[in-house]
């Protein structure tokens, strides 16, 4: 799979394209058929887990636990975590649009996997399918429950926690409070919290500029849930620009982060939790570069440990990266597979005697390649 997706391919068919290249001129390394590893997807699947919702409704999860510590162990074992130092915990259900047999209908208008998916300083390492009509707020307290105790099992912790507001609920507060230091999650709107915001003198609003939009700050105490913690919500109100304001006074946008973190000043936690942007530019890199946007199996269970792997090559990959990175290859920490290929893959060689040996002869005139001879 890595033959696969660090060479430019985008799916598994594409091993089929390589297999001959590789076993002709790389001394003996082979890659295997297409079927093989599709077979060996299906062999390391556990079986489903059924949640009800509060309706009686059941949907379909895959949680496939030994790959997801698989996972973590790679990380653990390439230095990406230090279970010495304190990380930033990220959740999102992410939407994978495709049509297999299994895959449910959608609010999002397709056919998918609504996949739950933590990561730590913005790289995955817990993934867990989910039918795609599931309500992301469904049995989403177990999931973060599995993927902490997953990861502080092997002596990671977390000091921040970021979650939209897919995660806005008692219980995911409960949970994440239990295990993260600090935790900002996005409130959603209702009609008592509009009420409250309301009522803000204009005198607490602070004006601020954050990411060259300005807007106000303001901060009111939480009590809808645990009102004995000292939770409180951090408000920021932007002027609407198209029209679209919210309901409150038809002028202004508000948005609401749910936090813990009473230390920090305002304008500090909204540009925090700005930050988990990163974390959708991780899934655009998964889908795009690793396979996610074209499913190969038929079953969700199966296509959980594709995604798994796939992340455990992204991981790897990013590893390669911070080793490589601001050298003559002209790779940065961020660099997306294209440029990978075109900077490090697509250089010619061929294979020459020498003495009793055989070596690898590259033509390039980058000699930043000669540092990487083992």
């Amino acid at each position: 799979m890595m033959a696969i997706y660090l060479t430019g391919g985008s799916r598994i068919e594409d091993a089929k394209r390589l297999s001959a290249q590789f076993s002709e001129k790389s001394q003996g390394y082979r890659l295997c058929s297409p079927d093989t590893i599709l077979k060996t997807l299906s062999d390391k699947t556990e079986e489903d887990t059924f949640v009800e919702s509060g309706e009686g409704n059941l949907y379909k999860f895959s949680i496939n636990a030994g790959l997801s510590g698989l996972l973590l162990d790679g990380m653990l074992e390439c230095g990406q975590i230090d279970v010495a130092a304190k990380h930033t915990f990220d959740y999102d259900n992410q939407f994978i649009p495709t049509e297999k047999y299994d895959s449910k209908y959608s609010y999002k208008k397709a056919f998918g996997y609504f996949s739950g998916i933590a990561q730590v300083d913005g790289l995955p390492f817990y993934i867990e399918g989910r039918d795609g009509n599931a309500n992301v707020k469904l049995g989403q307290a177990d999931t973060l429950r599995r993927a902490f105790e997953a990861a502080e099992s092997r002596g990671v912790r977390f000091g921040r926690g970021r979650m939209d507001c897919g995660s806005y609920a008692r219980e995911v507060v409960d949970i994440t409070s239990r295990h993260c230091d600090l935790f900002y999650i996005r409130a959603m709107m209702c009609d008592s919290l509009r009420g409250r915001i309301h009522a803000i003198p204009d005198s607490e609003w602070a004006e601020a500029e954050i990411n060259s939009h300005k807007c106000s700050l303001a901060s009111i105490p939480f009590e809808a849930f645990f009102p004995e913690r000292g939770y409180c919500l951090v408000v920021q109100r932007t002027t609407c620009e198209d029209g679209q304001a919210d309901l409150l006074d038809g002028i202004h946008v508000y948005r609401c982060i749910l936090t813990n973190d009473t230390l920090s000043g305002e304008r500090e936690i909204v540009e925090f939790y700005n930050q988990r942007a990163s974390t959708e530019r991780c899934f655009d890199c998964m889908t795009g570069d690793f396979g996610w946007g074209c499913l190969p199996c038929s079953e969700m269970k199966a296509n959980t440990v594709f995604m798994i792997l796939t992340a455990f090559v992204h991981n790897f990959y990013r590893h390669f990266l911070g080793l490589v990175a601001g050298t003559a290859f002209g790779l940065e920490t961020t660099s997306r597979v294209k440029r990978f290929v075109f900077s490090f893959i697509s250089v010619p060689f061929k294979w020459v005697n020498c003495g009793s040996r055989r070596m690898l002869r590259l033509y390039t005139p980058n000699h930043a390649y000669m540092k990487l001879q083992v």
